[in-house]
């Protein structure tokens, strides 16, 4: 909760900002740095500049300047589109969470290749994929829009995926974007994307020609962003997948769902692309037709996040719900 320029936070969303960290723990380092804390309220009081600082030193994160290294063709380059990811990548909260450069310039590619209309993006950070895949669009010209889903909670540091504090990264992606000259090609959902997997018919008026998922990588949420999208997807159209590499990424979601959906269809083609300068990896799967069981996968698992509450309170209603879950994602397993 923010009250002017503090944020306040109870022991277990203070737990939950610093990534679970075990909350005894966590009280041990909030009172030996002396964080205020509200004897009435049970809250501790962080400023945004000792959340940043005291993250750092939780974690232990050394004052060391990492940045990608930025190719010329982008600082070369004077469109508006280049110079507000130039800006961005000398931001130290753009590594490594965001596109390095050189995959941006893949996806932007391939977007000028395949000529999308309708392109979702699942997990926007502070836009820089975004901006990539909009100045493709921009470069076709046409009627192609990115929309991007993602929760924009504020990013606290949590090595090694992030090392800065980022309050509110969806005014930093809209300003981004904005700086880019792409707004009219972006429209931003500030929302869960099972919520948006849900209502995703209804929300778009076109199939997807491309969706690219990089959002939650955990299995679970990994799994539920395909499952739910995917049957949205036009036949022809395409997924590209980031973090496929769990050696490299520490990520299992994604290489979960290409390894148990996937490749057990026969209704699509990918190709695994290795990445710079971390093979972190990215796939490009391509949808050549309707797979029967990965469409039932996805109706299962709706079923499964509509019915949940109702389900849950009868008398067998939690093994009931589990059942359901478990075959929704065990459809595309491999026997």
């Amino acid at each position: 909760m923010k009250y002017r320029d503090e944020f306040r936070y109870s022991t277990d969303e203070l737990s939950w900002t610093f990534h679970q960290a075990a909350k005894e723990e966590l009280v041990a380092f909030a009172e030996a740095t002396r964080f205020h804390r509200d004897g009435t309220t049970d809250l501790w009081h962080l400023t945004v500049d000792n959340i940043q600082a005291r993250a750092r030193r939780f974690w232990g994160i050394e004052d060391e300047d990492n940045r990608y290294a930025l190719p010329d063709y982008l600082t070369d380059c004077s469109a508006p589109w280049a110079r507000a990811l130039v800006g961005m990548y000398g931001e130290k909260s753009t590594y490594p969470a965001a596109l390095s450069p050189d995959q941006g310039a893949f996806l932007k590619n391939l977007v000028l290749n395949i000529n999308p209309c309708t392109v979702v993006e699942i997990g926007c950070y502070t836009g820089g994929s975004t901006v990539w895949i909009a100045s493709g669009l921009e470069q076709l010209g046409g009627e192609g829009t990115i929309h991007s889903v993602d929760l924009f909670n504020e990013i606290f540091p949590f090595p090694p995926f992030h090392y800065e504090y980022l309050p509110d990264s969806l005014a930093a992606a809209r300003e981004l974007v904005a700086s880019a000259q792409l707004a009219e090609r972006v429209q931003f959902y500030k929302m869960d994307s099972k919520r948006m997997g849900m209502q995703v018919g209804k929300r778009l008026r076109a199939p997807i020609d491309l969706l690219f998922i990089d959002g939650d990588h955990s299995i679970q949420g990994c799994l539920a962003d395909f499952l739910l999208f995917y049957p949205h997807v036009a036949t022809g159209g395409y997924v590209v997948m980031h973090d496929i590499y769990p050696k490299y990424s520490g990520h299992e979601g994604p290489r979960y769902v290409i390894n148990h959906c996937v490749r057990n269809s026969l209704s699509t083609e990918i190709l695994e692309v290795k990445t710079y300068p971390e093979n972190r990896g990215m796939a490009v799967i391509r949808k050549r037709g309707a797979d029967p069981k990965l469409h039932l996968a996805g109706a299962l698992l709706r079923t499964a996040i509509t019915g949940w509450p109702v389900v849950k309170r009868l008398p067998i209603g939690g093994t009931v719900a589990r059942s359901v879950l478990k075959r929704a994602i065990g459809v595309g397993r491999s026997q």
